[in-house]
């Protein structure tokens, strides 16, 4: 699949309660995925620019 991402305790093997960082999964994959996203934005911006 394309353009699909997934962030926080949607992750597989996630365990909120075994591992006590909710907030800082969360947090952490959403930035991971929020970054690449705006990479891959960029990346197809400047292939339609060039000549």
């Amino acid at each position: 699949m394309t353009n699909l991402y997934s962030c926080g305790s949607i992750l597989a093997h996630y365990n909120p309660i075994l591992e006590g960082s909710g907030g800082g999964v969360a947090i952490s994959t959403a930035h991971a995925v929020s970054n690449q996203i705006i990479q891959e934005i960029t990346k197809a911006k400047l292939e339609t620019t060039e000549c």
